[in-house]
């Protein structure tokens, strides 16, 4: 904006009015129609940074009744130009940049200009599954999409957000698989051009001035709510001039919609990555590094900074883990890979045409094809790979390189968890990484150049992880499950001990530390479940088919529960019970094998590392669970065996002493011990269901110690086992509005 001008000052005034933000967004306006004139006009003296206008035409005598950047003097001239001429009187400080093409010809040059926006303005009127590519365009860029029409005297506008959910797909069912396919977000910014999609045969449009330019206006507004916080949810809106009827409803999600479907059992926070230089390759064979100079060499690590990479290393660590180094003794091919894959990619501040998930600090998730892959060790959020200072009794000594794995840490772990996976395919435990490949960066920036930086790829089916996501979401749900239940009965299956010197309930991880009696849920009817197929108050739209869905698939399980003599407590109880079962049996089967889950005592930081905790382990979706189980363990990075620790490092005594502080870390981080920190956010819960969630925690950790004390696995029954997965995916859909 020039110095000492105040066109924006009127506009400035409304309340909540974001005009930083507006300076700085960046619009498409596909068609300059009687919608497009008025949409690039509206967005010119409103102050955007910059905006795209396409369009392929030359203005006829009949447009100018509503087109109202044009005039008699350009009547068979280009609408491009004649725009760009208009415009100039309208625009305040805005960059226009005027695209004269056919737009499904030159389909790669509208993806080119689209990853520089905020936002698209859909008026092109060549049919749906024109709209349909525009909207993939939106997904997979994250940004929204406003699409608007014109009919006699009826206007229709619709907004969709950046994540879909519903999206045009949900809404418009449409049945050319085959052109759907190829339009799909995952392939809609490959493409050259989308000559190839059906036009519909629509009626010569009948419209007006006063018709096109509300309805322009109402789609720019629809934006700029959304800019302020007050649209979020997917709406179509309809208005009747001739009956001033208004008519506006938010549209439900298609739960199997190809283009927008988001996963219960993936975070939704979006995250963009890049391909970066590099090498690809799949480890298939593995030797241990064990002569005695390459077993002195990991000793020295273990106790000594990288000083012998020169200086600018004196103060650099890497992970220290007491075991041998491997190495790959056979590749694979990479061109057994997906296309996608056989590129090192790195997440990114940007947005680019790679779009995943976030999954951890250093990690995120991206579907290709019909897969989900996860990158373990792809930068540090999206600061690529920095160095941290680290501090041993509060005074910086060290320094360490953060967001990605190295040589030693990315070939142990990949070998650890293909040699797992193995393990819990013969245990008839699921398996929550298939290991893929590895990524070696080869960064032209690299400050650190002479430390290794490398990347897991697995293929994944979920990253709901048990301490973050799981067990909050369960408890957060219970408000809604439980139903004019008896807590003076409830408080009283507890034992005296469990009560202080107040009479308030003692929680379960000082009941654990003081080993005082735990309550079993599993055999108390006290619980009244029933879920209402209503919509949730909290529960987004896109979310309410299954929230009904699950709902009623609850309710029968819970009448017979209610009816049955022989039916043991409740749903969630046994759940509680079965995931703290299922915890312990992957403890002991580490144990019995001999492997650590990386407990070990770090020579830098003078104080124990320990992998044993609740966080991984991630709740597998039904369609993956094997012989029944929920829960798959899931991070193998500091994992290492007994056979492969640094000989006359690790003594029997010293294994046995780290295999107890396993089990005894993941027991107290079960009870919800409060220096287990996991990053979740806690949703606020009554007294009453404070003393339920309690009882949970103390039957969760009977389920766990029932394990590693060598019980076998209680049968459940099976009319309440039917339960479980409609229970999760309930909490899942809470666990989504507690993340929002």
């Amino acid at each position: 904006m020039t110095e000492n001008t105040n066109y924006f000052k009127k506009q400035k005034l409304i309340p909540n009015w974001p005009q930083e933000v507006v300076e700085e967004q960046v619009g498409f306006v596909l068609g300059v129609g009687g919608l497009g004139c008025t949409i690039a006009l509206a967005l010119c003296r409103l102050g955007f940074k910059k905006i795209f206008i396409l369009d392929f035409d030359v203005v006829d005598d009949h447009n100018l009744n509503r087109q109202i950047l044009f005039s008699k003097k350009h009547i068979n001239k280009s609408k491009i130009d004649s725009a760009m001429e208009s415009l100039e009187f309208h625009n305040l400080r805005t960059e226009i940049v005027p695209m004269e093409m056919d737009a499904l010809a030159n389909w790669s040059k509208i993806v080119k200009a689209a990853r520089e926006c905020n936002v698209i303005f859909n008026g092109i009127d060549v049919g749906k599954y024109w709209d349909v590519a525009v909207q993939s365009l939106g997904l997979s860029l994250g940004i929204p999409v406003v699409v608007g029409g014109t009919f006699q005297q009826m206007m229709s506008f619709d907004f969709y957000p950046p994540e879909g959910q519903p999206c045009i797909c949900c809404v418009d069912q449409l049945d050319n698989e085959e052109v759907l396919e190829r339009l799909l977000p995952d392939r809609i910014q490959t493409l050259e051009n989308i000559n190839f999609i059906p036009r519909d045969n629509n009626p010569v449009g009948a419209s007006n001035v006063y018709v096109a330019t509300v309805c322009s206006f109402m789609m720019v507004s629809t934006y700029m709510q959304y800019l302020q916080g007050n649209r979020k949810i997917p709406t179509r809106s309809l208005f009747y001039y001739n009956t001033y009827e208004w008519v506006s409803w938010p549209l439900e999600a298609d739960l199997h919609c190809k283009f927008c479907s988001k996963s219960l059992y993936f975070d939704k926070r979006p995250c963009y990555y890049q391909t970066v230089s590099g090498k690809t390759f799949i480890p298939r064979k593995f030797k241990s590094l064990n002569s005695k100079e390459e077993i002195e060499e990991t000793k020295f690590r273990t106790k000594n900074p990288l000083v012998k990479l020169g200086e600018k290393y004196s103060k650099q660590i890497i992970p220290c883990i007491p075991s041998t180094d491997s190495k790959v003794t056979e590749f694979g091919d990479i061109k057994t890979l997906p296309h996608s894959i056989q590129t090192p990619y790195i997440k990114c501040k940007h947005k680019t045409p790679f779009v995943g998930f976030a999954s951890g600090i250093r990690s995120g998730v991206m579907l290709i094809g019909k897969k989900m892959y996860r990158f373990k060790g792809c930068g540090n959020n999206t600061e690529r790979f920095l160095v941290r200072d680290v501090k041993v009794f509060g005074e910086t000594k060290y320094e360490e390189v953060r967001g990605c794995m190295f040589e030693h840490t990315s070939l142990r772990e990949y070998q650890m968890v293909s040699e797992l996976s193995e393990l819990m395919k013969k245990n008839g435990i699921p398996t929550a990484n298939v290991p893929t490949a590895i990524f070696k960066y080869e960064l032209e920036e690299d400050q650190l150049p002479e430390i290794g930086k490398f990347c897991n790829v697995y293929e994944c089916s979920s990253d709901i992880r048990l301490a973050n996501a799981v067990l909050p979401a369960l408890e957060g749900l219970l408000s809604v499950l439980v139903d004019d239940w008896d807590h003076k009965q409830y408080l009283s299956l507890f034992d005296k001990s469990r009560f202080d010197k107040e009479n308030k309930l003692i929680d379960t991880p000082v009941a654990v530390n003081k080993k005082l009696p735990l309550i079993d849920l599993r055999k108390v009817k006290v619980l009244k479940e029933s879920p209402s197929p209503e919509k949730h108050k909290d529960v987004h739209p896109r979310w309410f088919k299954l929230w009904e869905e699950e709902s009623k698939k609850m309710a029968p399980i819970v009448e017979y529960i209610k009816k049955e003599k022989k039916a043991d407590g409740s749903i969630i109880s046994n759940l509680y019970y079965k995931l703290g079962y299922e915890v312990g049996t992957a403890v002991m089967l580490l144990e019995k094998n001999e492997i650590s889950w990386g407990t070990f005592y770090d020579n830098f930081t003078l104080d124990f590392h320990c992998n044993s905790h609740p966080d991984n382990l991630i709740l597998v979706p039904e369609k993956h669970s094997v012989n029944g189980n929920l829960l798959a363990p899931w991070d193998f990075d500091f994992a290492f065996t007994k056979e492969s620790s640094v000989p006359n490092f690790i003594d029997e005594e010293t294994w046995t002493n780290w295999k107890n502080i396993e089990k005894k870390e993941m027991k107290y981080a079960l009870a919800g011990q409060q220096n287990f920190d996991f990053g979740f956010k806690e949703i606020e819960l009554s007294d009453e269901m404070k003393e339920l969630k309690i009882g949970l925690r103390d039957t969760l950790i009977l389920g766990y110690l029932a394990a590693i004390g060598g019980e076998e696995e209680p049968e459940f029954d099976p009319e309440i086992v039917k339960g479980f997965y409609p229970m999760l995916n309930l909490a899942l859909i809470i666990n989504k509005v507690m993340k929002d």
